[in-house]
Formats: C-alpha cells, sequence, structure tokens
C-alpha cells in the first residue's frame, strides 16, 4: 500500500487455538486477552487491530500483512476469510445523497 490509499479489510470466520479446548473457536476480533484476533502490519510499521472489520488511510507505505495473534501456530484450526480493498483516493467516488425511500 502507499500514504494515502483507503484500505478496507472485512473478516469472518472462527479459529480454534491451543488455550480454547472447548466450543467452536473465536473470531477475528479475538478473545478478552487479544489471543486469536486479527492484526495487520504495514511494512515495517507496529501490528494494528484488524477484527471483524477496519477502514483506514494508510499513513506508511509498505507491504500489507494479516496475521492471527498467537504465541503458537502449528496446534490451531480454522481461518479467517479476508476481503482487502485498497483504493486511491482519486478511484474514491464522491458521496452520493439517497433518499431515504430508496434505501
Amino acid at each position: 500500500v502507499e500514504p494515502g490509499q483507503l484500505v478496507v479489510i472485512i473478516a469472518e470466520g472462527k479459529v480454534k487455538l491451543r488455550t480454547i479446548n472447548e466450543g467452536d473457536g473465536v473470531g477475528p476480533q479475538g478473545m478478552d486477552n487479544g489471543s486469536g484476533r486479527l492484526e495487520g502490519k504495514i511494512g515495517g510499521a507496529s501490528p494494528f487491530f484488524v477484527g471483524s472489520s477496519i477502514a483506514f488511510y494508510a499513513k506508511d507505505s509498505g507491504m500489507l500483512k494479516l496475521r492471527i495473534k498467537d504465541k503458537r501456530y502449528d496446534d490451531n484450526m480454522g481461518g479467517f476469510n479476508v476481503k482487502v480493498l485498497v483504493m486511491k483516493p482519486s478511484e474514491i467516488p464522491p458521496a452520493t445523497d439517497v433518499p431515504a425511500e430508496s434505501q
């Protein structure tokens, strides 16, 4: 991504971590302690929380990387389906008023 680009990330699905012994797993929001949550990172910047969805204008340039926060990955199951949209500001169409009765 490049600075100024709009980045939209939407995630769904479940992962089962070693720390979750029962149940269906955890979604992209993760557990209360942060384990299992979906995180992103651009270039050498610090990781940031993505969760189920996030939209932001990139401040840094570099490769966008996503990860599931955990200490070990060899004992996990499942995954997230992730959609990523990256647009230059010039590609974003202007907002249009939509009448309430048309929504």
